[in-house]
């Protein structure tokens, strides 16, 4: 089980100067893309069982939830190798969560998707330790304000779906 709880950010250092750092955005918003909108953005901030949500009343997406301000401070030099995105998520009823970076202050790279299915209160982990998503990615780049993700769901059953996020944090590998 992933920790409920962890500092602002997390740097870990391996030998050679490789590690990563792990932090949950400070800020949140929900961006009207002319869909559904997310309720209480602000609730993905931390995971303490307070949720955003977006009622799908049938084959609807969402707006977009935007998660920003992680205040990383990776090295100048560094490398960037992977990054992961950890949901916390809890729902009703089955339909897809989607994921993209938001680097320099639009959405960038591969979008991710994750089949939700009702199974109540899990992770959902997009990215990995070796995975850019597709993007150009610096240090300078993802310790800016305007570096996070933006997220979004869809109903893809055609009847009305509850979608719950409790919390959005990012994890940043580098060498």
């Amino acid at each position: 089980m992933i920790p409920q709880t962890i500092p602002s950010v997390i740097p870990i250092t391996a030998p050679g100067g490789a590690g990563y750092v792990e932090a949950y955005p400070t800020v949140a918003a929900k961006v009207d893309i002319g869909a559904i909108p997310w309720t209480s953005p602000e609730a993905i901030l931390a995971d303490d069982g307070i949720r955003a949500w977006a009622d799908l009343m049938g084959l609807e997406t969402s707006d977009l939830l935007l998660c920003t301000h992680f205040n990383f401070a990776i090295p100048g030099g560094a490398l960037i190798v992977g990054v992961e995105v950890i949901v916390h998520e809890v729902l009703l009823q089955a339909g897809n969560l989607y994921a993209q970076l938001y680097v320099s202050g639009a959405g960038e790279g591969d979008v991710k998707v994750l089949p939700w299915a009702p199974t109540g209160n899990d992770y959902v982990v997009f990215g990995g330790p070796a995975i850019k998503w597709g993007a150009v990615l610096t240090a300078a780049k993802v310790n800016a304000d305007n570096f996070g993700v933006q997220l979004f769901a869809e109903e893809t059953e055609n009847a009305p779906k509850l979608y719950r996020c409790d919390s959005a944090r990012v994890k940043v590998y580098y060498a």
